[in-house]
């Protein structure tokens, strides 16, 4: 237990928009050249165990380059991973007694404000 009181605000979105999100998110590394990333990244020494490569994202674009996959199945399966990452987060938060989820929308700005002024302690 902490010596004071603690709220975490917890910023959500709708799923259909935060799936959107993940997809455009997941083109746009893809467009500014993910995979041209992680080509640099080997040459600099880095490889598949390195502590920055274990991410979701990294991982596929390697098995992309190295020819296990497609560069069509490794969009596929960052979305994917995204998501499941996603979802983790939100199941994590949810079990949180500190926490105070808070739905996206224009609004969110104000609500958020009023629990931060509202808040115990």
């Amino acid at each position: 237990p902490l010596p004071w009181p603690m709220q975490v605000i917890v910023v959500e979105r709708p799923l259909d928009e935060l799936q959107e999100r993940i997809r455009h998110r997941t083109e746009k590394m893809i467009a500014e050249g993910l995979l041209d990333e992680v080509r640099g990244l080997l040459r600099l020494g880095y490889d598949r165990s390195s502590p920055g490569m274990v991410t979701v994202g990294y991982v596929e674009a390697l098995e992309c380059i190295e020819g296990l996959i497609s560069e069509s199945e490794m969009r596929q399966q960052i979305i994917i991973h995204t998501r499941q990452y996603a979802k983790r987060q939100r199941t994590w938060f949810r079990h949180r007694h500190y926490t105070r989820p808070v739905c996206c929308d224009r609004d969110t700005v104000q609500r958020v404000m009023s629990l931060w002024t509202d808040a115990p302690g």
